[in-house]
């Protein structure tokens, strides 16, 4: 983590921290790849604009439907990584994804806190 001492263009933590931030939110920006900060429980609290263009959908329409509305629950898959999701905070697997656009496809799910 970017501290006042590896950044010297930083006078305080508070400036370190604000950097800190910055970086992680222009990664999450620009990652060619889907990424979503989700709670265990199943709600979406935020989408990069690769996700959403992987799910055909906006980033408010993702948030809104939540965990239950993107991933098939139909797929024999479903149940085992949302309860190893609850029960451990994280999991890597596969998963049938609904698109607003299609009926479902297979995309790569790792989810993690």
């Amino acid at each position: 983590m970017p501290t006042r001492q590896n950044h010297p263009f930083c006078n305080n933590d508070y400036d370190a921290g604000r950097v800190t931030e910055q970086l992680y939110y222009a990664l999450f920006e620009s990652s060619p790849n889907a990424v979503m900060l989700t709670l265990t429980n199943g709600r979406i609290v935020a989408a990069n604009p690769a996700a959403c263009a992987m799910f055909g959908m906006s980033e408010g329409e993702i948030r809104k439907l939540g965990r239950a509305g993107i991933m098939d629950q139909a797929d024999s898959r479903h149940d085992a990584l949302v309860q190893e999701r609850e029960r451990t905070g994280h999991v890597h697997g596969e998963a049938t994804f609904i698109r607003k656009t299609a009926a479902g496809s297979l995309q790569r799910l790792i989810a993690s806190l």
